[in-house]
């Protein structure tokens, strides 16, 4: 019974992981157009191309300095692609989901066993599956669940320590792939620590092997691009992050603009509620000071996690070993206990398994393989009537129009902050949105012909923007669909095609604040 009850709960895991984590692409909004675009570029031109130093595709700011911390990732992205389309791609990306999953279970295992190490699995995953968009970030998740599994392995003597020395080789192609390489030196600081800890104690250690360790994974993270630029720039990439981005708020900002109902914030405090309560509950029963391996990361994490809310998996991946090995109490308690505490773990568990269908319920639209339908409508579009720019453009729909166009034409904008200058955004960006006359100083100096813009972009700014645009006499509305909105000029290039495709304004639903 004990075994089919662990089975089970493994695979609802599974089961819940790949309702959640398979989402079709929303291409006009997601980074994924131009992470394929550099794969190309890189392809043709190698680790020479300006792709990787500059801010490539936008006209605005084409000389801009830039580290391109991902570029790996593109070629990868693009490879698959290229000979397996879209849906090769969210294939690709769901099961590396999966095996990330499966091993940062097995490792909660080994802290306790399998009934445990899926229970709070199924706690944890609406932090796990918080972001499903295929990203770069998803090698780190990959490479974060191996870190940790070597690691655990060797700490319990379950494997021999010489298994380590892959960790700087894997951190030559982690620091290629994303800027998330910085959790790996999280785990092996931690690791050392707590070796230290016991060489101060003169208990057995393997503190000066975790140095060589750790300092031929530093030298081998010099392996990239950008040389030791590129091994800093995780302390750096906020110095020029012009741009404020839902991802990088913390919990209580967030809270407080009204965003408690679409993201997991509540879920984020009640495991930090539980993480703490753990932490109480093992001091008690074991009488002793927890390790610093585990405690170390899941507090850093937990911290970036509050302040940067991007953070909730790598958060919910360090909780996981943490929460199964504290409440594995079972052999510290007398009968009565064990029975009420699993009476309450029956009716936690029936509540996250009703949280979780529902969750799957509400975004139900959005599950399956490869594009969302009519996603590249707006591109089409623009194609078969040959309309060029210069085209003026919102932060989110950049990536979507580098893939589809670049290099015929170039951006006004796109959504990477750290690769434009905060004045950019701040007087320029913002206030011609915000500001007609600055829209007019604008357009007299780069002569828009199209307008492009993503209309779910719910900035004051951008909302603004579009309202003046209907109003516009200058601009005509020819394009609409669940995505995005197309203006075109008025002027003798577009007179046919106004004629042809102009959307009346009384069809717009114009509200202003």
């Amino acid at each position: 019974m004990k075994k089919f009850v662990s089975t089970f709960i493994i695979f609802l895991n599974l089961f819940f992981f790949i309702l959640l984590y398979t989402k079709k692409i929303d291409l006009t909004t997601a980074d994924l157009g131009r992470h394929l675009k550099n794969g190309e570029i890189i392809l043709k031109e190698g680790i020479t191309a300006k792709v990787l130093t500059t801010n490539f595709y936008s006209y605005t700011l084409p000389n801009q300095p830039f580290v391109n911390h991902h570029w790996l990732t593109g070629v990868i992205f693009y490879l698959i692609y290229k000979n397996f389309n879209f849906y090769g791609l969210s294939i690709f990306y769901t099961w590396l989901g999966i095996i990330t999953w499966l091993i940062l279970l097995i490792i909660a295992k080994k802290e306790s066993n399998w009934f445990l190490a899926g229970f709070f699995g199924l706690f944890l995953l609406p932090l796990v599956v918080f972001r499903t968009e295929i990203r770069p970030e998803g090698f780190t998740y990959f490479f974060v669940s191996v870190f940790l599994f070597l690691a655990v392995l060797v700490r319990k003597n379950e494997l021999d320590k010489n298994w380590l020395f892959l960790l700087p080789i894997l951190i030559i192609f982690w620091i290629n792939l994303h800027i998330g390489f910085i959790f790996g030196y999280l785990i092996l600081a931690a690791f050392l620590f707590d070796e230290l800890i016991k060489l101060i104690f003169k208990k057995s250690n393997q503190f000066l092997f975790l140095l060589k360790i750790t300092s031929l994974t530093i030298i081998f993270s010099l392996i990239n691009p950008h040389g030791i630029q590129g091994a800093l720039f995780p302390f750096q990439i906020f110095k020029n992050y012009g741009y404020l981005i839902v991802e990088n708020q913390g919990v209580l900002f967030l809270q407080n603009l009204g965003f408690g109902k679409t993201l997991p914030l509540f879920h984020f405090k009640l495991v930090v509620v539980v993480l703490i309560i753990s932490y109480i509950l093992s001091f008690v029963f074991e009488k002793k000071i927890t390790s610093f391996f585990y405690f170390l990361p899941v507090v850093i994490t937990g911290f970036m996690a509050f302040f940067g809310i991007r953070h909730f998996p790598i958060f919910a991946f360090f909780a996981l070993p943490v929460l199964a090995k504290n409440f594995n109490l079972s052999r510290k308690m007398g009968k009565e206990e064990t029975i009420y505490i699993f009476s309450l773990v029956g009716f936690f568990l029936f509540w996250m398994i009703f949280n979780l269908s529902l969750d799957f319920y509400q975004k139900r639209s959005l599950f399956g393989l490869g594009l969302l339908p009519g996603v590249n409508q707006a591109a089409d579009f623009l194609k078969q009537n040959k309309i060029k720019g210069p085209i003026f453009n919102n932060y989110d729909i950049g990536g979507y129009l580098i893939f589809h166009f670049f290099p015929k034409e170039k951006v006004f904008v796109d959504n990477r902050p750290e690769a434009y200058q905060i004045d950019f955004f701040e007087k320029i960006y913002k206030k011609s949105q915000s500001d007609l006359k600055s829209w007019e100083k604008l357009l007299q100096k780069y002569q828009f012909n199209v307008i492009i813009f993503s209309h779910r972009d719910y900035t004051s700014w951008g909302q603004n923007f579009l309202v003046n645009m209907i109003e516009n006499q200058d601009f005509v509305p020819v394009f609409a669909d669940d995505y995005n909105i197309i203006f075109l000029r008025r002027n003798k290039r577009n007179d046919f095609l106004i004629k042809k495709y102009q959307i009346a304004k009384e069809k717009f639903k114009v509200v202003r604040n």
